[in-house]
């Protein structure tokens, strides 16, 4: 499997930091966190911001405006999917992935329906979530073409 990068760069070539991808880490697992931050290519990526409940969550979101965020769907106080909505409604440019331990069909289309961009099943590889930062890369840069507000565009070598 390749490793994210821009196009024009080498492996281990540093990403101006204003072009990496901001991700916020939304989960109540500290080790889900961890995995999911050390799963993250760091020369393309920035985590911008980390909260183990829903409502830091969604302000963490708010006040720093991340690209993509990975949302756990089971939390103590308020659940993946209820503040999802907020997150799609307040920020339509950032791209929402969905983290669980759980694939009932039902808890999937909720968030499908709600404007999640995909879904991670716990456990998960870096693998998985290499293809999923991939896929929410590529819908980040349709998004921002369509609005004319591009962004360096990403590729797997």
């Amino acid at each position: 499997m390749g490793r994210l990068r821009w196009p024009g760069t080498e492996i281990g070539d540093k990403v101006n930091p204003a072009n990496r991808i901001r991700v916020a880490l939304i989960d109540d697992d500290e080790l889900i966190r961890t995995a999911l931050r050390l799963a993250l290519p760091s020369e393309t990526v920035e985590v911008v911001g980390e909260a183990s409940t829903g409502r830091n969550g969604l302000d963490i979101c708010l006040r720093l405006k991340p690209d993509i965020v990975f949302l756990d769907v089971k939390m103590p106080d308020m659940d993946g999917l209820q503040i999802l909505p907020a997150i799609i409604d307040a920020l339509p440019m950032t791209e929402v992935l969905m983290v669980t331990a759980s694939n009932d069909r039902k808890t999937i289309e909720q968030a499908i329906l709600g404007g999640a961009a995909s879904f991670i099943i716990k456990p998960f590889r870096a693998g998985t979530v290499a293809d999923a930062l991939k896929r929410a890369m590529s819908n980040l840069q349709r998004k921002r073409a369509a609005q004319g507000t591009p962004m360096p565009p990403a590729s797997l070598s």
